[in-house]
């Protein structure tokens, strides 16, 4: 995996330590750690309708709907060797949770790894 990354994406160790803490932090249940570990907005399905998450309240305010026991399951599961990785970022189970760099200024030259994309 870490070669992979490398060639992907030009490193690993910040994808490595992300996973590993979004891992811990959804076992405890830290709603509020979670929540940062989040790209605002993301589109997620809630009651049977895509709606879009603006902000850390918002997600921790609908977190268990979000985070159910069947996500849980596949983040509990997944192991850092076994994540799928393209060019878009790194997947967790079959497409469950997706998180990759994210630009934090116009020139991208920094860039913070959280997740893009929650599916159920």
């Amino acid at each position: 995996m870490n070669a992979r990354l490398e060639q992907l994406l030009s490193s690993h160790q910040n994808y490595h330590d992300f996973f590993n803490n979004l891992k811990a932090q959804i076992a405890a249940k830290n709603k509020p750690e979670v929540a940062k570990l989040v790209a605002y907005p993301i589109t997620v399905k809630l009651g049977g309708k895509k709606v879009q998450i603006k902000s850390q309240p918002q997600l921790i305010k609908n977190y268990d709907a979000i985070f159910t026991p069947d996500l849980v399951a596949a983040v509990s599961a997944q192991q850092y060797e076994d994540l799928f990785a393209n060019d878009q970022g790194l997947m967790i189970g079959k497409g469950q949770i997706w998180f990759s760099g994210v630009c934090r200024d116009n020139q991208c030259k920094k860039s913070t790894v959280l997740i893009t994309g929650i599916n159920k």
